[in-house]
């Protein structure tokens, strides 16, 4: 799983990795069930698409998403081709569409800061409104605890990449403890965003495609693993300059789009057989 997906075939396969297409549908029932889906998202789209300004005026929760939407999508993968130019405006248009007519998919979550970061990988490889839609869709079924309010998903991913680090890396631990820094909140954005500011866009569809196929081992995620890898590699600044948290959310900012995904793959994984064989 660790080899990625040609780019020529990723938009296809994108599909059936996040659970759009079943795996053993045919050619012709995949054409069947894209023309139905896109179909029932036009349903959904419509809903929002069909209010008045009159409807809108009674309508605050609506009006507060659009506006948290269209302030998020003009600032999401700016530097991105698919975004640039005129096509870029009619593709940062299709993102706060999705997004809205998500909103109306799930009136219960409905939009949340991240969102944007995670669907924008989406259009790009798949390039059509509608299946990108259904792709966001799944792929909230698996990450969407990470955006309620309660952040109960996410305190425990915290919870449990420090119980890894802990067994992995004794010395790193206690000066975390020391430091105030076993909320390891300096580890949130990896996990909301899923790793999706620290690789350049071509890594990023490669790490995801390891995220998304990846084995759990006893309940723990591969992105809690990869985490665990990214602080150990940083060990020794960490140590030298007894960084506390603000030091280490710095650093982690600093190596934005910097580190190399085939080198973070093996290793993380290299981890994950190691700590296998051990237990």
């Amino acid at each position: 799983f660790r080899g990625g997906v040609a780019p020529e075939i990723r938009a296809e396969v994108w599909k059936f990795f996040l659970g759009y297409f079943e795996p053993d549908v045919t050619l012709d029932e995949r054409t069947q069930f894209e023309s139905r889906s896109n179909a029932e998202y036009q349903l959904y789209k419509q809903q929002w698409t069909s209010i008045t300004e009159d409807q809108e005026r009674r309508f605050k929760k609506f009006r507060d998403r659009r506006a948290r939407i269209e302030k998020d999508v003009v600032r999401t993968d700016r530097g991105l081709a698919f975004f640039e130019g005129e096509a870029g405006l009619t593709h940062t248009e299709q993102l706060k569409d999705i997004l809205l007519t998500y909103c109306f998919y799930n009136f219960d979550l409905g939009y949340c800061q991240g969102m944007s970061d995670l669907l924008s990988p989406l259009l790009v490889v798949i390039e059509d409104e509608a299946a990108a839609f259904w792709c966001f869709v799944r792929l909230m079924k698996r990450m969407g605890g990470n955006f309620q309010r309660d952040e109960d998903a996410m305190t425990r991913q915290l919870r449990q990449v420090g119980i890894l680090l802990k067994t992995v890396d004794l010395e790193l631990w206690t000066h975390l403890e020391r430091v105030d820094g076993l909320n390891f909140f300096f580890c949130f954005r990896w996990i909301l965003l899923q790793f999706k500011r620290e690789f350049d866009f071509e890594s990023l569809t490669l790490l995801w495609e390891v995220l998304w196929n990846a084995p759990e081992r006893d309940g723990i995620g591969y992105h809690i693993w990869m985490c665990v890898y990214l602080l150990t590699s940083m060990r020794r600044v960490i140590l030298a300059q007894q960084m506390g948290q603000d030091e280490l959310v710095q650093h982690i900012n600093d190596l934005s789009g910097s580190l190399n995904a085939v080198d973070v793959i093996v290793k993380t994984h290299a981890l994950f057989v190691a700590f296998e064989e051990v237990n």
